[in-house]
């Protein structure tokens, strides 16, 4: 994610850390929507860029 320029990355109020391309972070009132797009985004500049799938590590549940 550092490599594919995405440190810094927001949707709403959820944000790819500026420090540590690896985390996502609640700028304080980030829904599971944002998050949700946040993650989207992120996979498709990543698969764009590099060619690489990312898979999350955790599991999505969603009500």
């Amino acid at each position: 994610m550092d490599r594919a320029g995405l440190k810094g990355f927001r949707v709403g109020d959820a944000e790819v850390s500026p420090e540590h391309g690896n985390f996502l972070v609640n700028l304080g009132g980030a829904t599971a929507a944002e998050f949700g797009e946040l993650m989207a985004k992120v996979r498709e500049k990543v698969l764009d860029v590099h060619g690489i799938e990312l898979e999350p590590e955790v599991e999505i549940w969603y009500t």
